[in-house]
C-alpha cells in the first residue's frame, strides 16, 4: 500500500515538473531568437554605418583633393602669370628700342658679346635727340638703365660719329655735361642701324621678378643715309647686314605690306627670340639674356 501510494505521488510530482521544463525550453528559444535578431540588426546597422562612413570619407577625400588642386593652381597662377597690357607695352617698347641698335650683340648672354660703349652712347644720343645743345651724363645713364637695368653699364665720354670719327657731342667730366660739338655738321647722313619689325607671341612674369618675352623678329635691312622701300626680310642680323639669304623678297622690289597675313605666311621661317629680364634690388629690370632658337 505504501509503495503504490509513493508511486502515485511520484507520478503527480512528475506531472507538475514536466510543464515547467517545457516552459523553460520555450523561454530559452525566445531569448535565442531575440539575441539573433539583435545580432542581425547590429550587423546590418554596422554594414550601413560602414558604407556611410566610407562614403563620407570618400567625399571628404575628394573635397580635400579638390581644395589642394585649387590651391596648387592658385599658387602656380601666382608664380607664373601673363603680363598686363601696361606691362607688355613697357617691355615690348624696350625690345623695340634695343633691337635696331644691338641685334649684332645677340645673344647678349654670351661672354664674347659685350656691348660696345660707343654704341651705348650713340643709342642714348638718338633717344635724347640730336637737337639738344647740352644734356648730362645722368641723362645718358638713365636711358641705358631704363632699357638694360644694371646688366649693362655705360661710361660717359665724347660721343663719336662712326663714319668720320669726329664728335657729335663732347663730354666734360667736371660738370658731367655733354655739349654739341662745334663741327657738328658732318656733311653726311646719320649713323646706321638695323631696321627691324617685331611680333610678340607670348609674355609672362614669374614670382613677380623674372619676365620672359618670346618674339619673332624680322630683320629688314641696314640703314644709314640711304632710304628706300623695304622689299626683303631676313631672319638674322648678319644676313640683313650683308643682304643675303632673304626669307622673303618682293619680286618687283616694292614696299612690303607688313600686315598680319604677311606675318603668318613667313613666321615659321623665323627663329624665336627670347628676352629675359630680372628685377634687381633697385626695382629696375636687368636684361639678363637674349637667346635665339
Amino acid at each position: 500500500m505504501n509503495n503504490e501510494e509513493n508511486k502515485t505521488e511520484d507520478q503527480e510530482i512528475a506531472k507538475k515538473i514536466e510543464p515547467t521544463k517545457k516552459e523553460k525550453s520555450s523561454k530559452s528559444l525566445v531569448v535565442i531568437i531575440i539575441i539573433l535578431i539583435i545580432a542581425i540588426l547590429g550587423l546590418v546597422g554596422y554594414i550601413a554605418y560602414d558604407k556611410l562612413a566610407q562614403k563620407e570619407d570618400k567625399q571628404t577625400e575628394e573635397k580635400d583633393k579638390e581644395k589642394t588642386t585649387k590651391e596648387e593652381e592658385k599658387e602656380k597662377k601666382e608664380e607664373n602669370r601673363e603680363l598686363t597690357q601696361v606691362e607688355k607695352e613697357k617691355f615690348e617698347n624696350i625690345i623695340k628700342n634695343i633691337n635696331p641698335y644691338f641685334s649684332q650683340y645677340f645673344p647678349v648672354n654670351s661672354p664674347k658679346n659685350v656691348i660696345n660703349n660707343d654704341e651705348l652712347l650713340l643709342f642714348a644720343l638718338i633717344k635724347l635727340g640730336f637737337d639738344k645743345q647740352t644734356f648730362t651724363g645722368n641723362d645718358v645713364e638713365k636711358i641705358i638703365k631704363d632699357n638694360f637695368g644694371n646688366s649693362v653699364s655705360v661710361t660717359n665720354k665724347d660721343i663719336m660719329c662712326s663714319i668720320d670719327n669726329n664728335p657729335f657731342y663732347t663730354y666734360d667730366a667736371t660738370s658731367n655735361t655733354y655739349t654739341k660739338a662745334t663741327n657738328y655738321n658732318h656733311g653726311h647722313g646719320g649713323p646706321g642701324f638695323m631696321e627691324t619689325n617685331n611680333y610678340f607671341e607670348s609674355s609672362n612674369i614669374k614670382d613677380e621678378k623674372i619676365v620672359t618675352i618670346n618674339a619673332k623678329i624680322m630683320y629688314l635691312g641696314y640703314r644709314s643715309s640711304t632710304w628706300g622701300p623695304t622689299y626683303e626680310v631676313f631672319k638674322t642680323y648678319d644676313d640683313a647686314k650683308k643682304g643675303t639669304n632673304a626669307v622673303y623678297k618682293d619680286e618687283k622690289e616694292e614696299q612690303i605690306d607688313f600686315n598680319d597675313g604677311f606675318y603668318q605666311s613667313i613666321k615659321d621661317k623665323l627663329p624665336t627670340t627670347t628676352y629675359t629680364f630680372e628685377k634687381n634690388s633697385e626695382g629696375y629690370f636687368d636684361l639678363v639674356s637674349v637667346t635665339i632658337k
